[in-house]
């Protein structure tokens, strides 16, 4: 049963994809994004606890249920209703290496 949710919500993410980036990845393990917080007085902890985070293409879907594509380079993350945060895409592949590095150490 729980397969069966996890499938419906990847495929409504899908459908939240915009046409206009069809052929564009997002998901995948070697998009890397990091969530980028919106700092000020306004700021909720949940969205604290994620600041500065990096993630996987494969891992975004689970973490942000409800994400909004805004264009190639950014995912609005909406954590709760009315966030205003997002996640970047990180375009440095000395940036990736040196992230997928410290994950592969013991």
């Amino acid at each position: 049963m729980v397969q069966a949710v996890q499938a419906v919500k990847a495929v409504d993410a899908l459908k939240r994809k915009p046409e206009e980036y069809r052929y564009q990845t997002f998901f995948s393990e070697l998009d890397l994004w990091q969530f980028i917080a919106i700092t000020d007085d306004r700021t909720c902890p949940a969205c604290m606890n994620y600041d500065t985070r990096f993630y996987k293409g494969t891992e975004l879907r689970t973490e942000f249920e409800f994400l909004l594509i805004i264009d190639e380079d950014t995912i609005f993350a909406k954590v709760h209703p009315n966030c205003r945060c997002e996640l970047r895409r990180i375009t440095y592949s000395e940036h990736y290496l040196s992230i997928t590095e410290k994950e592969q150490k013991p």
